[in-house]
């Protein structure tokens, strides 16, 4: 599988190489000098479309009778016309019928000049002079003309589905493939792991309800702090205030620290304790909501009671979508 991606992936990267060197190939190719006479005379179309459209004035009329005199200048350099190219003799009538409309909308106006162009004689010239073009190849190809070869990709279904009875299959093949396809990518959705979110404090969060004094300048914010850990906690106000990045929080038992906003929403938000709380400050906060380490001088032996809500926090599963949490 992992071989035909390679391939399809090669293929992708040739065809767009293809599509992007063809027209620095055509702008470095130049065309024989029939070619050019060729061109310039299919150009006057253009001016003669718009004469035949109801459009004439001054600034058309020098424009067009330019075209025409280089038009003629390119065929007097063109030599011999080649093989399958509408004659010098062609050429020059129509090159003689484009500087006659010219001068019949400079002088009688715009009614005489279209009995010039309305002619059968005329537009059977223009269409002799396209298809020596498309002879010789002068026009550099189209975005039509380059995806041509990829188009000969599905000739082979094109002929499949001209036959009447290969159709229902190649439909039942079609909507097989799409319920394969979805099956295949729903069963590995189901495989994939849980995503979890990892707490960004390097310890477990201890959930809890203590009041605590947020200092903003000369006022102060009462709170009440919803989880603790040693690097932050979460709160909650009894009424939305806009607090600043950097604040002094206040907690239980005369413990102070320097905080930093992390996020706030409404009346809830948390915060990072700077510097982090030691254990014996923790265990001296905690004591307000009835939470006691059995020896302060060890990190791991806080009661039964904060190991419990500790084993019990690491191991509830965050998923997104979840309420904003600590980060």
């Amino acid at each position: 599988m992992r071989n035909v991606k390679h391939l399809l992936r090669g293929a992708l990267l040739a065809a767009g190489f293809h599509l992007l060197a063809a027209p620095v190939a055509a702008q470095d190719a130049v065309p024989p000098p029939y070619c050019e006479a060729l061109l310039r005379a299919a150009s006057l179309a253009d001016f003669s479309d718009r004469i035949a459209s109801a459009e004439t004035h001054y600034d058309l009329n020098i424009a067009y009778r330019f075209a025409v005199l280089k038009a003629n200048a390119a065929l007097d350099i063109a030599g011999p016309p080649p093989e399958g190219a509408p004659g010098r003799a062609l050429l020059e009538l129509h090159l003689r019928a484009h500087q006659d409309i010219v001068k019949t909308a400079e002088i009688m106006g715009l009614a005489p000049a279209l009995s010039g162009i309305s002619t059968d004689a005329f537009a059977e010239r223009d269409a002799k002079i396209r298809a020596g073009i498309r002879a010789l190849s002068c026009a550099p190809p189209g975005w039509r003309e380059k995806l041509e070869w990829a188009l000969m990709i599905f000739y082979p279904v094109e002929r499949l589905w001209d036959v009447e009875r290969m159709r229902p299959v190649m439909l039942w093949a079609i909507c097989f493939g799409m319920i394969a396809w979805a099956r295949r990518r729903t069963k590995r959705q189901e495989n994939l792991p849980a995503i979890t979110i990892i707490d960004g404090r390097d310890e477990g969060r201890i959930p809890c309800n203590l009041p605590a004094e947020l200092g903003v300048g000369d006022m102060s914010v009462s709170l009440r702090v919803l989880d603790i850990s040693r690097h932050g906690c979460r709160f909650a106000m009894a009424r939305a205030v806009d607090l600043p990045e950097y604040a002094v929080i206040t907690l239980p038992g005369g413990v102070q620290r320097h905080i930093r906003q992390v996020w706030q929403r409404d009346q809830t938000g948390a915060v990072r304790l700077l510097p982090r709380l030691s254990e014996e400050e923790l265990e001296l906060v905690m004591e307000e909501n009835g939470l006691r380490a059995a020896d302060p001088r060890r990190s791991a032996d806080f009661s039964q009671a904060a190991k419990e809500l500790l084993s019990t926090e690491k191991e509830r599963p965050r998923v997104f979508g979840a309420a904003p949490e600590f980060r």
